[in-house]
């Protein structure tokens, strides 16, 4: 179903959303809903001073799902901004005149098998790796930009909603770094059958002349030819305070929340977020238990969720490494070693991928015994592997093991110091997440302040842990917390 054919939830006698309402008069009834509506609630395109209502170019916008979600279940809801820049032809491009940027020889993937050594696959499908390309703004790309700024939308005052920090519009970086005569644009391939090329860095709200105007400002762009116009969109989304760490809006347990309607950016948050919520609503439809609540020490996925619903969201979220307490453990190297069984208890993940973790894991423990015996000029292996000068292969009287079990050695003798300071510092937060606490757990206490009761009522948290991430919540309020918890436990 598409986004802009959803115009309203359906309600059973007790308030459950029980299914949707279609533009069409449609009723599709179900025992779980995920609403993924990215940027199409009530959205607005911005080409320069011109605005189009649509969820993207092309798309209409969906206006009446987002006055449901406002008005009729009462969610609290505000308004970001993004943007997109152009796409131009491959085929109008002057790669001549850029740096080559070409794909890594062997990709590094997150899911590991006995084909993965030789071709990077996509499921069962070999893809083809194709070059990005650098390229730069110019001093004339600026002058554009400068002489046009009253056509922007970011700067007429049209756009109100609150854009990503991180991510700022192509004029943005023109006003704001005067100090940079130029700017770098990475010319991507927008995918493996279309010979269109996205133009990262140059995101903008400004009219399409201007854009034509722009493009044809950069080294290589001289007679490309748009095929889709930037532009900026604003749009509804509903603060994640509201939702659950399974995506579940907390006063509808059967409505799933996923994507940029959390609040957060798109692509990997995105479907991050679509497959949690997918797996959460199928194991509600049919009643299997608890949902697939993923923590902070074990995935990415788990830290951007948990920021969700205990940080408070002013502009749409991004998932960075330096988010997370435990990015040395969170490692793409040992992505299947930290979530196949996991996977696998919730039905994502079959027998043979796990029994192959498994073995790994056994070939682990034994190299780890094997080399634990062994001294080398009067040190331990395990001691020199953590030495980035020593190279086992060149050692022909130590034993031989795969490549992926000497990798996961390698990195934890190197890292074994830091890695152990942030798994004690785990253990705590996990304590704290033991403990848990009931939805209708009373914040009116001695000791609390408004701030922090105010805080604790509106986000519900499940657990201590989770509670100590709210900010505003200190940790003498913890303790109290952690006191009343225990009586109500007890």
């Amino acid at each position: 179903m598409l986004q802009s054919e959803a115009t309203g939830l359906l309600l059973d006698g007790t308030r459950r959303v029980c299914g949707v309402h279609t533009a069409f008069g449609e009723e599709w009834r179900a025992r779980a809903v995920v609403l993924a509506t990215g940027t199409f609630l009530a959205a607005t395109l911005h080409f320069g001073l011109q605005q189009i209502p649509g969820g993207r170019a092309g798309d209409a916008a969906a206006s009446r799902l987002s006055e449901c979600l406002r008005d009729e279940l009462g969610l609290e809801m505000g308004r970001l901004k993004t943007g997109t820049p152009v796409r131009v032809l491959g085929k109008t491009i002057d790669f001549s005149a850029m740096t080559p940027q070409p794909p890594d020889a062997k990709g590094r993937q997150f899911s590991f098998g006995p084909r993965d050594a030789d071709t990077p696959f996509f499921g069962q499908l070999a893809l083809e790796q194709r070059p990005c390309y650098l390229t730069h703004s110019t001093e004339q790309t600026a002058e554009i930009v400068r002489a046009n700024l009253k056509r922007s939308a970011m700067y007429s005052g049209v756009i109100k909603g609150v854009g990503a920090r991180y991510c700022p519009s192509f004029e943005d970086k023109v006003v704001r770094f005067t100090e940079h005569p130029r700017h770098h644009i990475f010319v991507e391939p927008e995918g493996d059958c279309t010979d269109e090329y996205y133009l990262n860095g140059m995101s903008t709200s400004m009219p399409i002349d201007v854009q034509w105007q722009m493009v044809r400002s950069l080294p290589g762009c001289e007679r490309a030819f748009i095929s889709r116009y930037a532009y900026a969109i604003e749009y509804d989304f509903v603060f994640p305070s509201q939702i659950d760490t399974a995506l579940s809006v907390r006063r509808y347990p059967s409505l799933f929340l996923a994507g940029q309607l959390n609040g957060t950016s798109g692509y990997e948050e995105a479907a991050g977020q679509g497959l949690v919520a997918g797996v959460n609503a199928a194991r509600f439809a049919g009643n299997c238990g608890e949902p697939l609540r993923l923590r902070r020490d074990q995935a990415y996925l788990g830290v951007m969720i948990d920021d969700l619903v205990t940080k408070d969201i002013v502009e749409p979220y991004r998932l960075f490494t330096s988010r997370a307490e435990y990015r040395l453990e969170l490692r793409q190297d040992n992505a299947d070693r930290r979530l196949t069984r996991i996977g696998y208890e919730a039905g994502l993940a079959g027998r043979e991928a796990l029994d192959q973790v498994e073995k790994l894991e056994h070939d682990l423990e034994d190299a780890r015994r094997l080399l634990a015996t062994i001294r080398l000029d009067g040190h331990g292996v395990m001691e020199l592997l953590a030495r980035p000068d020593f190279h086992y292969a060149e050692h022909r009287e130590l034993p031989v093991f795969p490549p992926r079990v000497l990798e996961q050695l390698c990195v934890e003798a190197r890292y074994a110091g830091y890695i152990a300071q942030q798994r004690e510092h785990a253990k705590t937060m996990l304590d704290l997440d033991a403990w848990k606490l009931p939805r209708d757990f009373n914040y009116d206490l001695p000791g609390i302040s408004v701030e922090a009761r105010q805080k604790l009522a509106k986000r519900q948290p499940e657990s201590l842990g989770q509670a100590a991430r709210i900010d505003g919540v200190t940790p003498a309020e913890i303790a109290i917390l952690q006191v009343h918890a225990h009586r109500n436990n007890s």
